[in-house]
Order: C-alpha cells, then structure tokens, then sequence
C-alpha cells in the first residue's frame, strides 16, 4: 500500500520563510525610504510657498513706498497709504509687522526651512531694497548659497494722481469726449 503524502518538509518551510522574511525586509525599506523621500518634498514645497509668498509681498511693499529704512534689528518700509511694515528676521523666520498711527494692524509669519536665513538691504544712493534668502549650512563641506535674491525700487508704483481730491465733476468731464 502506497501512501500519499499531504503536506509539506520542514526544509521547505524554513526555506519559504527565509525568502517571505527577505521580501518584507526589502518592502519596507522601501517603504521608509519612500515616506523620507515624501517628507523631503513636502518640507521643500513649504519652505518654495512661503518664500516666495514673502518676496511677493516685499516687492509690493517696496514699491508702494515712499522709504525704505534700514534699522539694527529690522528693516522699515513707510508706504504710500499711511501704513508702516517692520520686516524682523530671527533665524529662519521673518515676521512682517504692519502698522498705522502706531497700531498693529496685520502680523504674518513666513517660515523658511532649516538652514535657511533672510537678509534685507538697501542701496544707499537708491531707493531700492534688497531681500536675501540664503541657504546657510550647519555642516561641514556645504557652501553657502543664495536661494532667493530680489531688489525692489522704492516709490515705483507712486500714484499720480491723488483720486481723493478730485471733483466728481471734473472727473465726468475729463472722461466724456
């Protein structure tokens, strides 16, 4: 009588879980390497949003300024409209601090990456101001490397014509032909 054999030897087991454990070791590895690689990205995305959130509204605020003024710990910007916005940079933050008559009308906060630093500068023969990001490393054998880098004119979107103080009358009659 022959007898059937229904299942499996234990070198067969052993060797199906070595190849099973060596699988999932290389299947997770990957894993962690694709959540750091998503981590990366997604630092890199805020640090390229909030940066360049900043540097559009310095180039607004420059160029609807009478003045720019470059002070020890901040950088003044006196627009047009009254308003004045204080830039203060410590460390990889730069705060921008609006005001009028004295009082805090907006406070923003613009958050660089690590490593990361705003400067701001100002021609002293121009009116134009400069805003700086630069990459500064904490390790060796990384230079430094200026990320961002934009000069504004200050006054360059100066009204012409004061709209408040003009007659209603007069405006009609330089309008219709």
């Amino acid at each position: 009588m022959k007898r059937h054999q229904q299942g499996h030897t234990l070198i067969e087991l052993v060797v199906s879980m070595a190849a099973g454990s060596t699988l999932m070791a290389l299947a997770i590895g990957l894993v962690h390497q694709t959540m750091t690689m998503s981590n990366i990205s997604s630092e890199r995305a805020s640090h390229d949003r909030d940066s360049q959130r900043l540097v559009e509204q310095f180039r607004w605020d420059v160029h609807h300024s009478e003045e720019v003024q470059n002070t020890a710990d901040s950088f003044v910007v006196v627009r047009n409209d009254g308003h004045t916005v204080d830039y203060q940079s410590q460390g990889n933050e730069v705060i921008r601090i609006e005001q009028r008559d004295r009082d805090e009308v907006r406070r923003e906060s613009y958050t660089l990456a690590e490593s990361y630093v705003a400067t701001f500068s100002k021609k002293q023969d121009q009116q134009q101001a400069t805003l700086e990001i630069r990459f500064v490393p904490d390790q060796r054998g990384y230079s430094d490397r200026v990320d961002r880098q934009i000069t504004a004119t200050a006054g360059r979107y100066r009204p012409l014509v004061d709209l408040g103080n003009r007659d209603d009358a007069m405006t009609r009659a330089q309008e219709s032909p």
